[in-house]
């Protein structure tokens, strides 16, 4: 007899009603089921196992990244500027970057389980990430070659500028000192129209300046023949240099958005700036002229690029900068000839595009198509191992084509078909044996239970067949009470035959 107590908080009628809760047990008891109230132990063993299979699964690196941003939280608040904080920082984030790899890894390697996706990513990295590096690779080539020509173009001309101050300095430098005056009065306007803003300033026996008052802050110690750029009064100029025979001439030329268009028309958006703050903390000089050009086509994309230019008088060059497009660039290299060939060029490279689109998708088709027999012919493999796992040994998987994998899917089939028939072959023999056993125990009973007691004789018979069952048979007969006779059989042959015959 089982007697069961019922909780104050449980009746017999709500037994049946109430569900049972993860962290405690039930007992059945007839048709009620009473359950006791949660279990705070239980709760607490659920609870830690979940977290011990929870950290498990992270890994060492999972668990030192915890707890090392367990470590963390507190020093951030309490000590922000400290150099535990910032060891501590440093682990976590070694931590995080292990953590992340093994994570990463498992993904992988949960992801490339099946050999479809396998040799789906081995043809990535085979095909397409060489392809991508490569195409990425020009992509990046031509990029900075846009970028390169455009600012040779740029530096060449204003070089070109600079040097074409220099000719009007040697000639004045040249010039007698009585004539220096006059002919910088005649020279002046001529240059002013190619260079607006233009100054000279001739040293002698005195200063020539024009126009009157023109302050310069010119590099000291200049070459006998130099010219370049300048930075003065928060800006950029053109300057020349020449000293002959005690003269010395500084042509300079302020360099003007309009001058800056001027020398190469239509590139883009040019912008020329000093590094660092000119002299007394004065603002770097900076200057921007153009405007970007609209694209001509889809492929006809932005080019940012830059390069560093020295500065007369200054450690420290300036950048020159250029915003432009390949269209603009090659326009302005070949002129009319790029504007007669841009509709056949453009033509040529969609052309040529979508050629390559096609070589790839058709290659792309091909690779999956071999990528489907292979990964078919496995899977066809892996079904039927999994088959003859469960004991189905009449499962045959499909056999495609004439190569290797065929090959192999037919030698899976024709074992397949031997087991089948080395089971068939065994079954029966075991059925055989079953039935030879029957047979023993059937013909053991046919011998004579009990052996005649004589008085002068002692009588005792043992028959061993050849096989489990056999032809032969003996027996007892009582005459009277001294005289017995003996029967003894054997039927030619052996075996079940034999044994049938006798009996």
């Amino acid at each position: 007899m089982i007697s069961v107590s019922m909780p104050p908080a449980v009746t017999r009628e709500s037994a049946t009603n109430i569900t049972s809760d993860d962290c405690g047990g039930c007992i059945r008891v007839g048709f009620a089921q009473i359950l006791p109230g949660p279990s705070w132990a239980g709760c607490y063993n659920t609870a830690v196992g979940r977290l011990r299979v929870f950290l498990s699964r992270l890994g060492w690196a999972g668990r030192l990244f915890l707890l090392l941003a367990v470590l963390w939280l507190p020093v951030r608040l309490l000590a922000p500027g400290s150099v535990l904080r910032l060891l501590l920082e440093t682990a976590l984030v070694l931590a995080g970057l292990a953590a992340g790899l093994i994570w990463t890894h498992r993904v992988i390697r949960k992801a490339i389980w099946r050999l479809r996706n396998r040799l789906v990513v081995a043809y990535l990295f085979i095909a397409v990430v060489p392809l991508a590096l490569v195409l990425a690779l020009t992509a990046i080539g031509a990029y900075i070659l846009i970028g390169q020509m455009a600012l040779f173009l740029l530096r060449t001309e204003l070089e070109h500028r600079s040097e074409a101050l220099l000719d009007p300095a040697v000639g004045l430098a040249a010039t007698p000192p009585q004539r220096l005056e006059e002919r910088l009065r005649w020279l002046a306007p001529y240059f002013r129209e190619r260079y607006p803003g233009l100054q000279f300033l001739v040293r002698h026996n005195r200063v020539y300046r024009d126009p009157d008052g023109a302050a310069l802050d010119l590099p000291p110690n200049p070459a006998p023949a130099a010219a370049g750029i300048l930075s003065h009064n928060g800006r950029h100029h053109l300057w020349a240099h020449a000293a002959q025979q005690g003269v010395q001439v500084d042509l300079v030329a302020p360099v003007t958005a309009r001058l800056l268009e001027s020398v190469a028309p239509g590139i883009g958006e040019i912008t020329l700036a000093d590094l660092l703050p000119g002299h007394g903390g004065a603002a770097p000089a900076r200057i921007r002229a153009g405007n970007l050009p609209p694209p001509r086509h889809r492929f006809d994309l932005e080019v940012r690029w830059f390069t560093l230019v020295p500065v007369a008088g200054q450690e420290t060059p300036a950048t020159l900068s250029i915003a432009t497009r390949p269209s603009a660039v090659l326009g302005l290299l070949f002129g009319g000839k790029m504007d007669f060939m841009q509709g056949f060029w453009g033509l040529l490279l969609v052309s040529l595009a979508i050629l390559f689109l096609v070589f790839v998708l058709v290659a792309l088709a091909i690779g999956i198509s071999i990528t489907r027999t292979i990964t078919r012919a496995v899977h066809g493999l892996y079904e039927g191992t999994r088959r003859v796992m469960e004991g189905d040994f009449a499962h045959r998987i499909e056999v495609r084509g004439s190569d290797q994998l065929a090959e192999l899917g037919s030698s899976f089939n024709r074992m397949t078909e031997n087991l089948e028939r080395l089971l068939r072959v065994e079954k029966e023999k075991e059925r055989l044996q079953s039935e030879i056993e029957i047979a023993r125990e059937v013909q053991n009973q046919l011998y004579p239970k009990q052996v005649p007691m004589l008085r002068r004789l002692e009588l005792n018979a043992t028959c061993n067949p050849a096989r489990m069952v056999s032809g032969d048979y003996y027996d007892y007969l009582s005459l009277d009470g001294s005289k017995v006779a003996l029967a003894i059989g054997d039927v030619a042959g052996k075996g079940i035959s034999a044994a049938l015959l006798m009996a």
